[in-house]
């Protein structure tokens, strides 16, 4: 069991050797999804 209350889980994108943005991809799925979880433990509050 992981020693937290919630646990943020994204996808990322498929890395196809570096030439394709990979890491802005992977970059905004992590920022998406961490104002995503900040918006719904608002809502929880």
């Amino acid at each position: 069991m992981l020693p937290a209350k919630y646990a943020i889980y994204t996808v990322g994108s498929v890395w196809q050797g570096g030439k394709y943005s990979e890491e802005r991809l992977l970059t905004d799925c992590w920022t998406n999804q961490s104002d995503e979880g900040i918006t719904q433990k608002e809502n929880l509050d």
